[in-house]
């Protein structure tokens, strides 16, 4: 989409930009402020997205704050309500709840702020944002349905599935449920035996499992919302001695995912690259404060999220090395 194809280029513009301590510099006489809030460092696929912000940060000399609510929406919207008595250049906000910030999130608007949000919607549909900078996020709806399309190919169109979701009342996982349930229609010979919500967590996600393995004697198939929750289930399985009886598909395509992948514990899953849902508003909000995207940033800026399978996993894994850290 037009958006992917506008960051391609935009990443180009950070040889614009002397990075180092200064190099705010060069774009007004001082760093562009930014704040920045999300899940926080609870999992490993937020540790990563936090890291990619802090490195981009570098690049284009932004002196970034990071908020850290340790998943808790109320301690976010307290944390981004106590930001609002400091000036911002740029706010880059992913809400843990859709709605939950709206509120802060016009008051940055109106004091001045470029706001941008990303991985999550930060309203809901019926109570927009004005004057959001963008939106930086997967397509969630389409990368559901395609792991979910491949894992039913793959079950060769019957047996019995389980979703396992993220967190009620996001709208990442809300769209992810949609792209689930529309995939499955396609095949009369699934059927749906539970969709309950893992919280994105392993732990929850396993006791969840353990539950499942009282209740079905037969799980042919799951997906499950990222690959945390994606090892809980695969704990549970092999707890019970039913390892390799059910095709597991997440999403993430992390190291850890997509090497699992290749051994075939689990099926397939969907590379969601915490480096560029979280780097890319670093970047964008950057080169808006400096002036540097005269022709302005789409509405929407797309991130592109491949399905991961024994094929492509290696070059996954390569590209999210140090040092590499592309996808």
């Amino acid at each position: 989409m037009a958006g992917t194809g506008l960051v391609a280029s935009l990443l180009a513009a950070c040889t614009q930009v002397q990075p180092g301590p200064t190099a705010g510099e060069g774009g007004g006489g001082k760093p562009v402020k930014m704040l920045s809030t999300s899940y926080g460092n609870v999992i490993p696929w937020t540790t990563q997205g936090y890291a990619a912000q802090k490195y981009w940060a570098r690049q284009f000399g932004v002196e970034l704050t990071q908020l850290d609510p340790g998943g808790d929406p109320a301690k976010q919207l307290s944390q981004l309500e106590a930001a609002l008595a400091q000036k911002w250049d740029v706010a880059i906000i992913n809400g843990i709840i859709q709605g939950n910030l709206a509120a802060p999130a016009r008051k940055l608007v109106d004091a001045g702020t470029a706001v941008i949000s990303y991985l999550n919607d930060v309203a809901l549909p019926d109570d927009p944002v004005p004057g959001l900078l963008s939106t930086v996020q997967a397509d969630h709806y389409q990368l559901a349905f395609d792991m979910t399309t491949k894992l039913c190919n793959g079950l060769e169109g019957k047996g019995k599935l389980i979703e396992t979701q993220g967190i009620a009342g996001s709208s990442n996982v809300v769209d992810r449920h949609r792209g689930f349930s529309d995939a499955v229609k396609a095949f009369p010979g699934v059927e749906v035996v539970a969709s309950d919500y893992g919280n994105f967590v392993t732990d929850k996600a396993q006791s969840l499992w353990e539950s499942y393995m009282i209740k079905y004697p037969v799980i042919d198939g799951a997906f499950l919302h990222n690959e945390d929750m994606t090892f809980g289930a695969l704990n549970a399985l092999i707890a019970a001695g039913r390892a390799g009886k059910t095709l597991l598909a997440g999403v993430d395509g992390s190291v850890r995912g997509c090497q699992a992948v290749l051994s075939g514990q689990i099926f397939g899953t969907v590379r969601h690259a915490a480096s560029q849902v979280y780097g890319w508003p670093v970047i964008l909000g950057a080169l808006h404060a400096r002036g540097m995207v005269p022709e302005g940033i789409p509405e929407k800026v797309v991130v592109s999220c491949p399905v991961v399978d024994k094929s492509n996993a290696d070059s996954v894994i390569f590209l999210q090395s140090e040092n590499v850290n592309l996808v």
